[in-house]
């Protein structure tokens, strides 16, 4: 990837302690470009899908694995 500084660390509580996540700009696949929380691309897409008018794409963990590599 080569990017040291795309990225953003989230800390939250959800009612059953402190959590976090990471954000990044998506390098690749139907979100390219998006920014997405890391593990919850599938939670992402709809909303970059309404936006854009289009109906939901597929969003596949083989998707989020290749992101992250």
């Amino acid at each position: 990837m080569g990017k040291t500084r795309d990225w953003v660390i989230l800390d939250y509580d959800d009612g059953s302690g402190e959590q976090q996540c990471t954000v990044i700009t998506s390098q690749q696949g139907p979100l390219k470009g998006q920014r997405i929380v890391c593990g919850r691309e599938a939670d992402g897409a709809p909303y970059y899908q309404k936006q854009q008018g289009q109906p939901p794409a597929s969003v596949t963990e083989r998707s989020v694995v290749s992101i992250m590599a």
